[in-house]
């Protein structure tokens, strides 16, 4: 992170429960967290046999901002190696690396029939590309709603950005390596 930018500016995707431990961990003092549980449906009827069409929401806000937490820790998440794609090896396990590279979209689409079965958000790094298993919540505002769009605005999204994630494993059949992101930031000026 350099000073000319303000943190907020760059941030592309913030795990904010990742965070919250992280803080927990290195501070050795909890964020005071708040859980909230919400029911709401289209039934009237209070009979808890009959909830059709009932949906919970659940929330955890907490008594210091997720960047607040992120400023506090950030030097200590610089203790994480880089991420060299050649040593990496599914039998020793996942493990937490820095990944430069270019935030994209990928597809992955049905052989036999060629429909789309899959979008998501992607990493090159040179040669290689890391399948990133996101949670929309965690964007900066707008970022999310790309997989939404339409096919002819996903076209050239190369955006330089250096994640914090822990790569899970490597999937042969589709030459990727597939990762849980924490933090995601956008290289400026690069």
């Amino acid at each position: 992170m350099e000073n000319d930018n303000p943190l907020i500016d760059k941030l592309v995707y913030l795990d904010i429960e990742y965070i919250s431990l992280k803080y927990e961990e290195i501070t050795k003092n909890p964020p005071v967290s708040t859980f909230t549980k919400t029911e709401g449906g289209k039934v009237g009827i209070g009979i808890p046999f009959i909830n059709a069409g009932v949906h919970t929401y659940e929330s955890r806000t907490y008594s210091l901002s997720s960047v607040a937490m992120l400023k506090k820790v950030y030097k200590e998440l610089g203790k994480y190696k880089p991420f060299v794609p050649k040593e990496f090896k599914n039998s020793k396990g996942s493990s937490i690396f820095w990944i430069d590279g270019s935030l994209t979209l990928g597809r992955w689409t049905d052989r036999e029939t060629g429909d789309t079965s899959c979008e998501l958000f992607e990493i090159y790094q040179g040669k290689h590309h890391v399948s990133l298993l996101t949670k929309n919540d965690y964007f900066y505002p707008g970022f999310a709603s790309m997989l939404a769009m339409d096919r002819v605005l996903k076209f050239n999204i190369d955006i330089p950005v250096r994640t914090l994630a822990k790569v899970l494993y490597y999937a042969d059949p589709c030459k990727s390596f597939v990762a849980a992101p924490f933090i995601i930031f956008e290289i400026v000026g690069q």
